[in-house]
């Protein structure tokens, strides 16, 4: 299409020089062989016949026969042909007319051929007038440029051509269609700018080619005399592209790019970049060697720009509200017959880069990526999509503003949370690691330098510190060299020193220790807290061992220390025989010291609870629960449990029931201690004996086939009831229908 916007001037040319008149141009008859001269009032008619041959200037006019009417018109009929140097035009008839100095060319096929501006025009007619620079043709005609060379013809089709030459502006209309080698577009109009070198496709416009194809409203190309410069889309835009893999010369990489209006830059007449604004959205899909295996990578933002490298993609940007989704899937084969396994994977960030030649996508500013298992987020994230590799970085070397938000690198896989500036993961083997590390494991914090994940759930830290302080920095930890954490089991580390504050303690390091991990009952000390009271009372908590001695009961002994209060012994006892027993009993000791001025103060302050259920037979069970402090403020000084502290009363209480036969026995005592008010109350034991209700008149009898006889009185039923605590009396009466 490089010479396009020459078509207008040349056809013009070409035919605007046959518009002959007698008083304007020197014509000659040379040859014919019969004419006659019809002489008239006002005008001269000449009649010229068989093998007539003009010349005028330095061309050559051949035609079977001619009317000449002197000073109105021209008329060239069968077989026409205009020759000289510029240009060849061939026709059934031309009809010039003198006055309106307007020209019109038809036959089976009217030729104009230049082999100077090397151009072919074809079709039914011409229409031209020489005084208003005009040319048209209409039928379908074709121009073809650069004729005659078969490897550069550019062939344009339409309804309809027009051309004026002062404005140097051409137009085709209706199904317009232009070809050259492999390359095609298509329009419902096309408008030809020549001075400017701009071509314009209005509606429905596509230009093809090969496989890949470019869509839009309108299509505007840009171009200098020798190549094409610029292609823009405008409304819906679309680009569809396919190109051979190089992997395999059988398989095609497809891609898809939409928006509301797209820019394809040229290079010396080769696709380098293209720009896509307004709802931008791209689609890849490479071949794979494996027809089984699909990929796919959708990308959408405000803008997408790509980069080609002989014409072939280089790089894809997404800038504005970038968000992707990459989708890697099989088929599969069973017993049960073919299905397909799929896995997604979604990312977004503020922008988005994307290397199709090492399948990379980085994401740059609040960058996310998750899939079905994993969550990341990070200020920055490159994923490889060929080896599933992701590699993740903080903010902290673009961290200088203090009002700015930090952005960590934070991984969350199931339950897990690892915080880190640095990672490094597999989503293939699920193996990774994670540089000034921070994980939560079961209300215990680790944090460490890196952090290696080998297995599904063992990780192994370096420089690692524990602690169940949610502060940072913590008020008090354990470090280690080396961990090894094993998920809801263990955490092994070697050596081991504990830091309060930034004080080691003791400062001889441990050879060894284990942290129990494992989820349920397990032996082994307690996650302890150190910490400060709102108030500004430091403390220490839950310093002790727990140990589950078998399957039917375990025991908990632990320590705590308050500077306000000073030391509390907490021990608490669970047992459960299956269909026999089962309770617990728990209580705390604290002893208080504190000074009043210059004296000293100490005592002791308790609690205690309990609760055991018991069935001594299938017809005979006990219960029994209390709850027991030593004074009113116990709760409000002790406790951090919202219910403890707003319950303002006590309830213990014993009871039983026995079972004889359908009569049933309970009893109950209780006592209530009411805490603000300092009172209890004891509720004497009380007594119930219940006998089941019974139908008066008897069970209905049964017929012969077994079906219940039912009369209406065998709906009255009577039961009976006595409380000894008061001495009382029951009795019911109900009627069943």
């Amino acid at each position: 299409m490089r010479k396009l916007f020459k078509i207008s001037f040349v056809v013009w040319s070409l035919l605007i020089s046959i518009c002959i008149g007698a008083d304007e141009l020197p014509i000659n008859l040379e040859y014919s062989d019969f004419f006659e001269i019809v002489r008239g009032l006002e005008k001269d008619t000449i009649y010229i016949t068989g093998a007539t041959r003009f010349s005028h200037a330095d061309g050559k006019l051949f035609a079977d026969s001619a009317i000449w009417i002197k000073g109105e018109s021209i008329v060239l009929k069968g077989n026409v042909l205009i020759q000289d140097s510029l240009y060849k035009l061939t026709a059934d008839k031309v009809d010039y007319n003198i006055i309106s100095k307007l020209s019109f060319a038809t036959g089976d096929e009217v030729f104009i051929i230049s082999e100077k501006d090397s151009i072919k025009a074809v079709g039914p007619n011409a229409y031209f007038s020489r005084d208003s620079s005009l040319f048209r043709m209409r039928g379908r005609p074709m121009l073809t440029l650069n004729y005659p060379d078969t490897s550069r013809l550019v062939n344009i089709n339409a309804d309809f051509i027009a051309f004026e030459s002062v404005s140097e502006i051409g137009y085709a209309d209706g199904n317009v269609i232009i070809k050259q080698m492999d390359t095609e577009a298509e329009s419902e109009r096309a408008i030809m700018y020549s001075d400017k070198n701009i071509l314009l496709l209005l509606g429905s416009a596509v230009a093809k080619r090969r496989e890949s194809e470019i869509i839009g409203d309108t299509l505007i190309f840009f171009s200098d005399e020798k190549e094409l410069n610029r292609l823009f889309a405008q409304g819906n835009a679309e680009g569809h592209f396919q190109e051979i893999s190089k992997e395999d010369s059988t398989q095609f990489d497809l891609s898809d790019l939409k928006a509301k209006e797209i820019e394809f830059n040229f290079e010396y007449g080769i696709l380098d970049n293209i720009k896509a604004a307004g709802q931008a959205y791209s689609y890849y899909n490479p071949a794979t060697l494996d027809s089984s295996d699909i990929e796919e990578n959708h990308i959408s933002g405000d803008s997408i720009r790509m980069f080609l490298k002989n014409e072939e993609l280089n790089s894809i940007e997404v800038i504005g509200g970038a968000e992707g989704k990459y989708l890697m899937g099989e088929y599969k084969y069973s017993d049960s017959g073919q299905y397909y396994l799929e896995d997604t994977v979604l990312y977004a960030s503020d922008s988005i880069f994307y290397l199709p030649e090492d399948s990379t996508i980085s994401m740059i500013s609040n960058a996310s990526v998750n899939d079905a298992k994993v969550s990341l987020t990070a200020a920055t994230i490159n994923y490889n999509t060929a080896n599933q590799v992701v590699t993740a970085y903080d903010d902290t070397t673009l961290f200088n503003d203090s009002t700015e938000i930090y952005i960590p690198v934070l991984l969350k896989d199931g339950t897990e949370e690892l915080l880190g500036s640095y990672l490094e993961y597999s989503m293939d083997t699920e193996k990774g690691m994670i540089w000034h590390s921070r994980s939560e494991f079961q209300d215990a914090y680790y944090r460490g330098k890196e952090l290696f994940r080998e297995e599904e759930d063992v990780f192994y830290v370096k420089n690692a510190i524990y602690t169940s302080c949610d502060q940072d920095p913590p008020h008090f930890h354990f470090w280690s060299y080396k961990m090894k954490i094993v998920k809801d089991d263990r955490a092994m580390a070697r050596p081991i020193v504990l830091f309060i504050g930034k004080i080691p303690f003791p400062p001889i390091p441990l050879p060894y220790y284990i942290f129990p991990l494992k989820k349920g009952r397990r032996s082994g000390i307690l996650p302890f807290k150190f910490g400060n009271f709102n108030r500004g009372g430091r403390f220490i908590r839950n310093v002790g061992y727990y140990w589950a001695a078998s399957e039917y009961w375990d025991a908990l002994a632990s320590f705590d220390y308050n500077e306000s209060y000073g030391i509390s012994y907490n021990a608490a006892l669970k047992y459960n025989l299956r269909y026999k027993f089962s309770g617990s009993i728990s209580g705390t000791i604290n002893n208080e010291s504190y000074f009043n001025g210059y004296n000293q103060f100490k005592r002791k302050r308790w609690s205690l609870k309990f609760n055991h259920s018991q069935t001594v037979s299938p017809t005979f069970s006990i219960r029994a629960n209390g709850h027991f402090i030593s004074d009113k403020s116990y709760y409000t000084d002790y406790s951090n449990d919202q219910d403890d502290r707003l319950n303002r009363s006590l309830n213990s209480q014993l009871s039983f029931s026995k079972r004889f036969g359908n009569v049933s026995l309970s009893g109950q005592f209780k006592h209530t201690d009411e805490i603000d008010k300092e009172t209890r109350t004891d509720l004497l034991p009380s007594l119930s004996l219940s006998f089941p209700s019974r139908s008066i008149f008897g069970t209905p009898p049964k017929d012969s086939e077994g079906k219940s006889l039912k009369k209406w009185y065998h709906g009255f039923y009577a039961g009976y009831s006595v409380n000894f605590r008061n001495y009382s009396q029951r009795h019911t009466f109900t009627v069943i229908n």
